[in-house]
């Protein structure tokens, strides 16, 4: 009992002592990574005397002269029509011969003293982490090495000689910008054998694959190469997977600041920081219109991009996004507060409910935790989240686990990740990384397991924390959004198709998407807009791969909304 009691005033001072820690080593780092903002592109050009040459080289050519030279087409594919007229070569300014790391290893320095002081106890840097990367991708047949010739033929060893598949990074700065905003891409395309021979005439939608937090392009690695068969080499669509900005191997632009007095205004600045660079990567690899499909907070983000720019998206896939219901608590007060202003004017009028409010509050005594699988197998406590039956009052905790609740209330609110955990841990981060993927993807291989710790850990904490705070600018403690997507996807139905993929173990419920298609769009078939994966959770793609693959080819292959 002595020992409990003693935890119980230890464990919130320890949380306290990190969150002091994390908090000046966020501000330090940001202070020495300040630069333009990513959401208002710059008006004004920078003086090239205050700029490196390369940077200065940057900001003054052309902006095709951009695309990076594993994107540039094919010279048997130049006369095409619809390829750009003219490419420069790339620009020796920002090219080097290096090892494929070495132009990005620049970007991923920590800019401050303190790094290069305690680097013994981060025990991971951006080489650790293109080495992790490259360690999983190498695993494809056809995936052939960052500094490989774009016109050299498929590897010999490639299972799959129609398509290849290359890595690199896109420049996705604001325009007049001094600093890159490099996004780490991985293409798989056709060979210039196959496009001869199996031309079709039209250029098929290229296909972007887009990851969820604490992930990256590499994490697809277990679709790849059916995906690479059925949408590359047979239907010739271009294949794309990506980092989001500030994430994984992409360049660690600072996100812009809570706002914890404005919600709102988080939400908009973070989802602006994302879009954006989307979309200026979109228009630099010169993608006219997108096939979209985004994981997780990845979903999220996808759905504002094509909330936004819905004439870029073909077709939008959400595979377990995050932030699709609301919070109960919220929708519970919302039905309270219209309940009582029909009171109001029952009492001046007929006293007659509205049936609209009626049906509002009855679904907010329902289970709209995003955290709770209809199966029942979620490991999640989502007791806390379920709203309480009406008339009753919460149930109060115990005053421990009351002030263990407000301090990571707190620490959420103040930008603390599970990352941040991680990287706190130094020279243990290794192991609790081990902890997770161990008992998460039981399912796969020894290798398997140690390649994806391997890279979940270097990619998440070799370089100074920027995007990684999106989840706590965009969702609330308990992994609710604070802008939720239920009552923005209204637009979308009607102009771009939207389809829904979850598992049948996943703690992002399928039934909250099934609830937006039947108020949002009714004339709809719920089956055909919302698909569920047998035996899959939330990383739908990893655990049945396979059935993932054919419901996101069929997806592809669908006509109409």
């Amino acid at each position: 009992m002595l020992a409990l009691d003693t935890l119980k005033y230890l464990v919130p001072l320890l949380l306290g002592v990190l969150i002091a820690c994390h908090s000046s080593h966020r501000t330090l780092s940001t202070a020495k990574n300040t630069m333009e903002s990513t959401s208002t592109p710059s008006t004004t050009t920078p003086d090239p005397s205050t700029m490196s040459a390369a940077a200065a080289a940057a900001s003054t050519r052309p902006f095709t002269s951009r695309i990076p030279a594993f994107l540039r087409p094919s010279r048997c594919s130049q006369s095409s029509s619809d390829q750009p007229a003219a490419i420069p070569e790339p620009d020796p300014a920002t090219t080097t011969a290096d090892a494929p790391f070495t132009h990005v290893e620049h970007m991923h320095k920590r800019k401050h003293v303190l790094r290069k002081l305690y680097s013994w106890y981060w025990p991971t840097d951006a080489v650790a982490a293109h080495k992790a990367e490259q360690a999983i991708l190498t695993t494809l047949p056809f995936y052939q090495s960052p500094d490989a010739d774009a016109d050299a033929p498929a590897p010999a060893n490639s299972q799959l000689q129609p398509v290849r598949a290359r890595s690199g990074f896109v420049d996705s700065a604001a325009p007049g910008s001094a600093v890159p905003a490099l996004i780490n891409t991985l293409v798989v395309e056709r060979t210039c054998d196959a496009d001869q021979s199996n031309a079709t005439g039209a250029k098929k939608t290229p296909i972007v694959l887009t990851h969820g937090y604490g992930a990256g392009l590499a994490m697809w690695y277990r679709n790849l190469p059916a995906l690479a068969t059925g949408l590359v080499a047979q239907r010739g669509h271009t294949l794309y997977a990506i980092d989001w900005l500030g994430m994984a191997r992409s360049a660690r632009v600072p996100l812009p600041p809570l706002n914890s007095k404005n919600d709102q205004a988080t939400v908009d600045a973070t989802e602006t920081y994302f879009v954006e660079s989307l979309e200026r990567w979109r228009a630099r690899v010169g993608a006219d219109k997108m096939i979209l499909v985004g994981h997780s907070l990845g979903g999220y983000l996808s759905a504002v991009y094509a909330l936004k720019y819905p004439e870029r998206v073909e077709k939008l896939v959400l595979v377990s996004p995050v932030g699709v219901p609301d919070e109960p608590e919220a929708v519970a007060a919302a039905a309270a507060a219209a309940a009582a202003a029909n009171r109001v004017e029952g009492a001046a009028g007929d006293g007659q409910v509205d049936s609209e409010t009626a049906n509002f509050a009855a679904a907010a005594m329902s289970d709209t935790s995003p955290i709770t699988s209809s199966s029942g197998s979620d490991p999640t406590d989502a007791t806390a989240a379920a709203p309480q039956p009406s008339g009753r009052r919460p149930p109060v905790l115990p005053p421990h686990l009351a002030v263990l609740r407000s301090t990571f209330g707190y620490l959420w609110n103040n930008g603390f990740t599970p990352f941040s955990l991680v990287r706190f841990a130094g020279p243990f981060g290794p192991h609790l990384t081990n902890a997770y993927t161990t008992r998460r993807f039981a399912h796969l291989s020894p290798e398997e397991i140690d390649r994806l710790r391997e890279y979940i850990f270097h990619v998440n904490t070799g370089d100074t924390p920027a995007g990684e705070f999106a989840l706590n600018a965009l969702l609330k403690f308990r992994a609710y959004a604070k802008s939720p997507l239920k009552y923005r996807l209204a637009p979308l139905f009607g102009r771009v198709p939207v389809r829904f993929v979850y598992g049948d173990v996943d703690w992002m419920d399928s039934k909250h998407a099934v609830e937006v298609v039947k108020e949002t769009a009714p004339h709809m078939a719920t089956d055909r807009v919302v698909r569920v994966v047998a035996g899959a959770g939330h990383q739908v793609f990893l655990d049945n791969p396979q059935a993932f693959d054919e419901e996101l080819i069929r997806i592809v292959d669908e006509q109409g909304l």
